[in-house]
């Protein structure tokens, strides 16, 4: 059991995630040769420095830990009728955007009518914040199916159902990032719980299962990425798409890094103040500061982002890279240390949640992600408040 519980550890999650950033170093992208790249060497001591940086903050917060190993008995909550709720509440959501589209967007992708461009432009063009309404819903479900899956002897036709919304929600669009999202939360959630709850047998399960999915959705995402580049699928492509991911984030870095000795408000109140406001909602950013905070980097491709260490270096160097993801080791240490021992099964969701963005390091900082990191983990936190003292609390 020690063994499998070592492959959640976030040292493991963010170094997987840190090699695949370097891999276009390594590899090669054909990318380079499109926008006439090369290769600047002198971007590897940030991937160093942040690498360092989280380790240590991981280290030194699982030292702080080290006396107190005796984990507690878990709770967990049955939230069978809000989640009856938000899946009938979802799917009305998802019919509004299906007829937004005209149709269900990724059978428009596979056969070549419509390309990912045309699903961005109809999201960043549609008002009425039924994309970000809908998306919080889709987090809702995805942090509440694991409960289901443990009590699925009680609620079996709820949990196929709401694995079935799940599944259709995070693949409709042709995107490929939410099915990370999902199956990352699920698999290590499981992965934890049976860990404490000290069932190796469904912990071995979990374990087989997740292999063979995470296998499946790792081909599915080639094949996406393929199909999308009009490339044929043989033995030299097939990795392809997994480096061409981590190109246009490693080329921006790499552009970043050329010229951040020409940004003069780097290490600034201004700066300070943009970087916490980056990812706040646009009604913050665009209407209330009228953009007087944004952040405005030098990137290669505009329309891609710059890794986890693109805006803190921009803003800070290398100093920022280094306190930035020391703090985010601390953070997430202390969540992982308390998903091991503590008796409230939130810090389980919360870690499970802090997978994908240690995963996706090589290209987003989803640390300061107000939608897709911050929110959700507020809901989780929020949902232990309001269930503590409910009729749903059971005891495992």
């Amino acid at each position: 059991m020690n063994k499998v519980i070592f492959i959640v550890h976030p040292v493991v999650l963010f170094l997987l995630g840190w090699l695949i950033s370097i891999s276009p170093i390594v590899f090669g992208s054909e990318s380079f040769k499109y926008y006439d790249f090369s290769v600047n060497y002198n971007v590897i001591p940030i991937y160093l420095l942040g690498l360092i940086g989280f380790c240590i903050g991981v280290y030194l917060i699982a030292y702080l830990f080290s006396h107190h190993r005796e984990s507690e008995i878990i709770t967990f909550y049955n939230y069978k009728n809000i989640v009856v709720f938000i899946a009938i509440f979802s799917f009305v959501v998802f019919l509004s955007i299906i007829y937004v589209y005209g149709g269900i967007p990724i059978f428009n992708v596979l056969s070549g009518d419509k390309n990912i461009s045309y699903i961005n432009d109809v999201q960043a063009t549609t008002g009425g914040g039924r994309f970000g309404v809908f998306l919080l819903l889709v987090f809702s479900l995805i942090i509440l199916l694991p409960g289901l899956f443990i009590n699925k002897k009680n609620n079996s036709i709820v949990f196929f159902i709401v694995l079935f919304l799940c599944v259709l929600y995070v693949m409709y669009s042709g995107k490929r990032q939410m099915l990370f999202v999902l199956f990352t939360y699920t698999f290590i959630y499981l992965i934890i719980f049976y860990y404490r709850t000290k069932n190796s047998n469904a912990m071995m399960t979990i374990f087989k299962i997740g292999i063979v999915l995470g296998s499946i959705i790792v081909f599915w995402f080639v094949y996406v990425g393929l199909v999308r580049t009009n490339t044929t699928m043989t033995i030299s492509t097939v990795f392809q798409p997994i480096v061409q991911y981590a190109s246009l984030p490693f080329m921006n870095l790499t552009n970043i890094f050329d010229l951040a000795k020409f940004n003069f408000d780097s290490n600034s109140f201004h700066a300070l103040f943009s970087f916490v406001l980056s990812d706040t909602p646009y009604i913050v950013r665009h209407v209330i500061l009228s953009d007087s905070f944004s952040v405005n980097m030098p990137l290669i491709e505009v329309t891609a982002p710059s890794t986890v260490f693109g805006m803190v270096y921009w803003l800070f160097g290398f100093s920022g890279v280094f306190c930035f993801l020391f703090l985010v080791g601390m953070f997430v240490s202390f969540i992982y240390q308390k998903a091991l021992l503590s008796r409230n099964s939130s810090y389980i969701s919360m870690y499970s949640l802090c997978a994908w963005p240690l995963l996706s390091i090589h290209t987003y900082n989803h640390f300061i992600s107000f939608m897709f990191f911050i929110l959700p983990l507020l809901m989780i936190i929020c949902g232990r408040f309001i269930f503590l003292n409910s009729k749903f609390k059971m005891g495992v």
